[in-house]
């Protein structure tokens, strides 16, 4: 191979490698300034939940009890949308969703209680908003 050739062949496979670069770098370009849905993954939840829970609540209840609350709140969320359909599901912290999960807590040998329950669902709240699941402020919606 000659001295030209071996030039000409280096261009072309440093061409090759800029074009594939670019291509790469335009494909990441554009899924970062996709819009996502929020995604709420429960570990996530627990992890970040734990580590902003006061002193109190974070001896008391451990990881594994914020992962008991939270998963105790989605079984509660779960069965209204299925007891009625009617009633549009809001997240948040409510008199009957603490009672139910000290309730169900108690009920599995996990009796919390529902200072710490309210403690963990606020922080949850924190995660929602983190997270980008929280949307504008409406009025009021009478049920």
């Amino acid at each position: 191979m000659s001295g030209t050739s071996a030039v000409v062949l280096g261009a072309f496979l440093v061409g090759v490698l800029l074009l594939i670069v670019a291509v790469m770098v335009w494909q990441e370009s554009r899924s970062r300034f996709e819009e996502h849905e929020p995604e709420y993954i429960l570990e996530d939840a627990v992890r970040f939940v734990h580590a902003r829970l006061g002193s109190a609540a974070r001896s008391a209840l451990g990881i594994t009890g914020v992962r008991r609350v939270l998963e105790w709140q989605v079984y509660f969320l779960q069965r209204l949308a299925k007891d009625d359909k009617e009633i549009p599901i809001v997240m948040g912290i409510t008199e009957g969703t603490v009672d139910y999960i000290v309730e169900q807590l108690a009920d599995h040998g996990h009796p919390f209680s529902a200072e710490h329950v309210t403690a963990v669902l606020e922080e949850q709240g924190a995660y929602l908003i983190h997270i980008g699941a929280v949307g504008e402020a409406t009025d009021e919606v009478e049920f």
